[in-house]
């Protein structure tokens, strides 16, 4: 592929394979890594999103090379180049990502309410330049703030840009076109009490005005309700009320450390293993196949009862949207790559019933649920918002005798955010007594 123009300069084409493009990974985790976002990082974020943008179109032009000459290749071949290109996409996303985190201070609730679960749009058909000409003029225009494009992060769907101001967060939508502009221009007369019917704009343009008009309405309810409850912790979600919990922030308990230091034991030997409040079991392997094939690993915890329960790889973390970035964290930083490139492995097991041990040590109750509270709980949740199911069955948290059906979000906050389970139990007990359940 050709060189591109992102940004009023030439950048050279990324390299999806080999010490090339390990090379600018590095770089760019590098420049994505430290935070908070200041007047300091605003350059350096500035030009992490040029290199973003610029890894993802070419992804995605080999990825419709590929496609065009499918007949070229074998199935196996086919298959393997584009698992190939969708973990360089994700592991490009993740400088995004990380530009994302700093902007919110790592608070996961905010990135939550910016996450429907929508798929990516390819950014060929999603109007880049427009939206990357708006971001570039809004750094531009306001100093020591930050305009992020929403479709180079792996998760924030709602709006084109997030933008950090001083004292606020604000989503804002990109339209161009010169019916986007009748459309907006008939919209805003009418909220003004004017009179310039949409009816003019639909005879004009037919029912892709329509269309076009529903969609814009539709986003720009998903922007204000987004923006209120950034920045004012109420509003809705799902058509329910919804109001962030708490007026004080419970401090955020992780084990970075904690998996720093297993991850650096691989230095001396090919594995290296710790734990996490007697439940979360972390294995870490390099070198020989019996431990990256997770062999060890599994003999070592399935030969205990009380850690039964989901396992995790953590290099799957690069396909699950709202996992924090390894590389955000200082301890992590020099495993990322080593994960990515699945020279490292590092294994997680939550063995429940030490977990529901922990739950007792809080006044929580951890069980599994009958089959038929299973299907009722599944009814009622959020389509997106899974229930978490182990041997067929969900798993309810009890408090002061009203129970709750656990999500697939607390295991999310373990495995991919590397909180304690003994957090997340605190969490849950407060959520849970603030609701008064």
């Amino acid at each position: 592929m050709s060189e591109s123009n992102t940004n009023g300069r030439t950048l050279g084409p990324w390299e999806l394979g080999g010490d090339a493009f390990r090379a600018r990974l590095e770089r760019l985790y590098d420049l994505t890594a430290h935070g908070p976002l200041d007047a300091s990082r605003v350059g350096a974020f500035a030009h992490a999103q040029e290199e973003v943008l610029s890894g993802l179109l070419e992804v995605e032009a080999r990825r419709l090379a590929l496609r065009r000459d499918r007949a070229a290749h074998t199935r196996a071949d086919y298959e393997r180049t584009g698992r190939a290109l969708d973990r360089a996409e994700a592991a490009i996303r993740r400088g995004a990502d990380a530009i994302a985190w700093h902007m919110v201070a790592g608070q996961l609730w905010i990135l939550r309410r910016l996450h429907t679960g929508e798929p990516r749009p390819p950014l060929g058909t999603s109007g880049w330049e427009a939206v990357a000409a708006a971001a570039r003029e809004y750094n531009e225009r306001h100093p020591g703030e930050f305009a992020l494009m929403s479709d180079l992060t792996s998760f924030i769907d709602v709006g084109d840009l997030l933008a950090r101001g001083r004292d606020s967060l604000t989503v804002i939508e990109v339209k161009t076109g010169k019916v986007n502009d009748k459309i907006l221009t008939a919209l805003r007369l009418a909220r003004e009490g004017c009179d310039f019917p949409l009816g003019e704009v639909f005879a004009a343009h037919g029912d892709k005005a329509v269309r076009q008009t529903e969609r814009i309405m539709k986003q720009a309810k998903r922007i204000v309700n987004a923006t209120n409850v950034l920045n004012t912790g109420r509003g809705t979600e799902y058509g329910m009320p919804l109001r962030v919990f708490g007026d004080e922030v419970l401090p955020e308990e992780d084990y970075t450390d904690r998996l720093g230091s297993i991850m650096a034991g691989t230095a001396a030997r090919d594995w290296s293993i710790g734990e996490v409040d007697n439940c979360l079991m972390i294995g870490a392997y390099k070198g020989a196949p019996a431990f990256k094939s997770g062999a060890v690993f599994s003999a070592w915890v399935d030969s205990d009862p009380s850690l039964e329960g989901p396992t995790f790889d953590l290099g799957d973390a690069l396909f699950a949207p709202l996992a924090c970035p390894l590389h955000v964290h200082p301890t992590l930083r020099p495993y990322a790559i080593p994960v990515v490139f699945g020279e490292l492995r590092v294994l997680l097991r939550l063995g429940l019933p030490s977990f529901a041990r922990l739950a007792n040590e809080h006044g929580l109750r951890f069980e599994p649920m009958s089959r038929a509270d299973t299907e009722k709980h599944s009814r009622t949740a959020p389509s997106r918002r899974d229930i978490f199911r182990w041997n067929g069955r969900a798993c309810g948290i009890t408090y002061r005798e009203a129970t709750v059906a656990v999500g697939t979000g607390l295991l999310g906050r373990v495995f991919h955010n590397q909180s304690t389970p003994r957090f997340v139990l605190d969490l849950t007990r407060r959520m849970m007594a603030l609701l008064h359940v």
